[in-house]
């Protein structure tokens, strides 16, 4: 499983046994800009007057940052194709609101998710993994 980058390669190739899929978004990372979650997050682990102002403040970062993500609730988009969320929006974004918070941890985000957050490309990629290492582990 590879990071898109600025790659415009295919999404899936097989190599003899070995299969590489590649996201279509930058990075992993970009699936988990999904404000909701991140304001959920935000407001753990109970909600008080400090983790409402973090949420407060980190919807305000993000509507000023990607205001594609709140004119538009359904879609892919472009902006999370093509920048590093990581580096470019999540972590800048936990500084501003005071509540650092380093590349190795974000997939914390992942962990406050409700299912239905989950972008298909995450589901179907999961799955083609796992079909994958059900058939290799036969041989």
């Amino acid at each position: 499983m590879l990071d898109r980058d600025n790659t415009s390669g295919p999404s899936v190739e097989h190599h003899r046994n070995l299969l590489v899929l590649r996201w279509g978004r930058y990075e992993i990372e970009n699936y988990l800009v999904v404000p909701e979650a991140i304001i959920r997050f935000c407001e753990q682990p109970e909600r008080n007057l400090f983790t409402v102002a973090m949420a407060r403040h980190a919807r305000e970062y993000l509507e000023q940052h990607l205001p594609a993500l709140f004119k538009e609730r359904t879609g892919d988009f472009d902006c999370l194709r093509e920048l590093k969320a990581s580096e470019d929006i999540l972590i800048p974004m936990f500084e501003h609101i005071g509540k650092p918070l380093s590349k190795k941890d974000l997939y914390q985000l992942a962990a406050v998710m409700t299912p239905e957050e989950v972008h298909p490309e995450v589901r179907e990629k999961l799955d083609m993994m796992a079909e994958w290492l059900q058939v290799a582990a036969i041989f």
